[in-house]
């Protein structure tokens, strides 16, 4: 059994009320860590569905996707070209008949060496998109 005498009630009575105000002093620090943290993780997260919508929007891939076209096109690269129409396309030509007809018309009947293309904005009108000629 312990005596506390008067003085040392003081002492322990501080020392209870600095271990308290330590408590809640890493129970802040722990909270502000833990929203940090959060806030960390929201910002990653909006900045990286930022520049997935900006690099890889609907619009972005079907300009890459006429742009590749084209360019097979441009390289008379027939083959390749037919490879990126819609199932649709295929169906209506077939791919020894497109690369023939393709090269027919473009070199014999035109006389087209080069051609360039010019896009505008892409609008959707409810169709399932397919390039059509």
């Amino acid at each position: 059994m312990e005596i506390i005498l008067d003085g040392q009630v003081g002492a322990y009575a501080g020392m209870i009320s600095f271990l308290k105000e330590i408590s809640i002093y890493k129970r802040a620090a722990r909270f502000k860590r833990i929203a940090v943290g959060a806030l960390l993780v929201v910002g990653i997260f909006l900045v990286f569905q930022v520049i997935r919508l900006s690099l890889f929007s609907e619009d972005n891939q079907i300009k890459g996707v006429v742009e590749e076209f084209y360019g097979y096109e441009q390289d008379s690269d027939f083959a390749s070209s037919w490879r990126l129409f819609h199932s649709v396309m295929k169906q209506k030509f077939n791919k020894s008949d497109y690369i023939q007809t393709r090269a027919h018309v473009f070199m014999n009947d035109f006389g087209v060496e080069t051609f360039g293309i010019m896009q505008g904005k892409c609008e959707n009108r409810g169709l399932t998109p397919m390039f059509t000629f």
